[in-house]
C-alpha cells in the first residue's frame, strides 16, 4: 500500500488492470482497449509504471504514443524491469523532458506534481 500526503489538487485516479482477464476473449479485448484508448486520451496526466515481473508490450506501445503527443507523463521502471534501458533511451531521444524514476512512490509523486493545481476556495 501506497500513502500518500494530499496533493492539493482533485484527481481521479483511474486503473486498468484487472484482477483476472479474460486475453482469449475477443470482445473483452475489444472493450479493454477502447476503454484504455479513450481514458488516456482524455487524462490530464498519465503515469506509467513498468514492474520487474512483466515486460508489458502494450504499456511501451502506450507510453510511445503519448510521448510523441507531448502528454504530460510521470514514468517510472524498476531497477530490473527487462526492458528499462530501452525505456531510458526512447524518452532521452523523444522526451528528455521526461525522468524515469526507480521507484513507485516517486513515480506517484511526479504524477502529483504534474497535476493542474486547485482553484483556490472561497
Amino acid at each position: 500500500m501506497l500513502q500518500l500526503d494530499p496533493i492539493g489538487s482533485p484527481a481521479v485516479v483511474l486503473n486498468p488492470r484487472r484482477a483476472t482477464f479474460p486475453v482469449g476473449q475477443v470482445e473483452a479485448t475489444r472493450e479493454q482497449t477502447a476503454w484504455e484508448y479513450e481514458h488516456l486520451r482524455i487524462a490530464d496526466v498519465i503515469l506509467f509504471w513498468f514492474c520487474a515481473e512483466a515486460v508489458r508490450p502494450i504499456a511501451l506501445y502506450e507510453l510511445g504514443a503519448h510521448a510523441a503527443r507531448g502528454t504530460r507523463l510521470a514514468v517510472g521502471a524498476h531497477p530490473e524491469y527487462p526492458r528499462r534501458l530501452d525505456v531510458l533511451e526512447q524518452l532521452r531521444l523523444a522526451r528528455p523532458d521526461v525522468t524515469v524514476h526507480d521507484t513507485l512512490q516517486d513515480t506517484v509523486h511526479a504524477a502529483a506534481a504534474l497535476l493542474p493545481t486547485a482553484p483556490a476556495r472561497p
